[in-house]
């Protein structure tokens, strides 16, 4: 998997998405809603899954940058039953 190289945090190099990576999985996501609070930007929240996935961290500990824990956590089980991840995982 390629991912960009996104900032410096505790001496490691995080990473994120890369722009042909995003484009391929965004199509899996479920449609933003019009009505109602506006959602959190998906390729933010991917990123935030990502890294508690690759560091097998808290949500808790997930940094400031990757947006909120709470609507990270949300959004993993929100696509885990929808079968984004995997048709996501099978795309990649």
């Amino acid at each position: 998997m390629l991912l960009t190289k996104r900032h410096v945090w505790g001496g490691m190099v995080e990473q994120e998405l890369s722009e042909a990576q995003w484009k391929l999985i965004h199509p899996w996501l479920p449609a933003t809603k019009r009505r109602g609070r506006s959602r959190a930007d998906g390729r933010r929240t991917s990123n935030g899954v990502l890294y508690v996935l690759r560091k097998g961290c808290r949500w808790q500990d997930l940094p400031e940058e990757s947006g909120s824990s709470v609507t990270c956590w949300r959004r993993l089980n929100q696509w885990q039953e929808l079968g984004v991840w995997e048709d996501g995982w099978r795309t990649l």
